[in-house]
């Protein structure tokens, strides 16, 4: 019983740390919808489920909710700014090879004197019918000034096929995605073992 309350400690013990290190910067709580400028993308390919890169003109948010999982949207009056998308190559996003990232960067708008940035770490590539294509890109959010380090985000581009090599789009950006769980929920789980562990080492004790 004794070694089970002290593996136990130990457990709410990293929680806990985990915890004080994830609150030690702000979580922000934000989406926006974003579009290309133009209209339009272009693709190489023969069909867009099939392409093999897709090429970025500039971006612009168009839409920012109020609230965003309950709390006020971080991006609040973000609405018209331009957004850029990064790949390296002339913002050639390159599919279904070795070049498809990750992409430091890989977007970045500027708003009320700095600049913000996501990051890639992964990409999903799908698509549910003949001229639609998604891609879900993972990563990690920040801006300049540190307010917001390394949270968890979400981009999705949905895809579809105007002809000619080109595709309309829309977009998202989150963070934190959906279910990401935060400091807090950390912080009461830990709790939680911290008295399971003291209950367990008060039972063991009257032995």
């Amino acid at each position: 019983m004794k070694s089970t309350s002290l593996r136990l400690l130990s457990a709410a013990a990293l929680l806990m740390a985990a915890s004080g290190v994830a609150s030690a910067s702000v979580m922000g709580y934000g989406n926006f919808a974003f579009a290309p400028i133009s209209g339009f993308v272009t693709y190489a390919g023969v069909t867009l489920p099939t392409a093999t890169s897709i090429t970025f003109s500039g971006d612009a948010i168009t839409g920012v909710p109020a609230t965003y999982l309950g709390n006020t949207n971080i991006f609040l009056g973000e609405s018209g700014t331009d957004l850029t998308i990064n790949t390296g190559e002339t913002n050639t996003l390159q599919l279904f090879t070795a070049d498809t990232g990750p992409y430091a960067d890989f977007m970045s708008w500027m708003y009320g004197g700095h600049t913000y940035s996501f990051d890639t770490s992964t990409l999903l590539v799908s698509s549910s019918g003949v001229g639609e294509l998604t891609l879900s890109f993972s990563g990690t959010f920040e801006d300049s000034l540190n307010t917001y380090t390394n949270g968890p985000a979400l981009v999705i581009l949905s895809l579809n096929d105007a002809g000619g090599g080109e595709a309309t789009y829309s977009a998202t950006f989150a963070t934190p995605p959906p279910n990401v769980p935060e400091p807090a929920t950390l912080a009461m789980f830990g709790s939680a073992l911290i008295g399971l562990g003291l209950v367990g080492r008060k039972r063991w004790a009257r032995r």
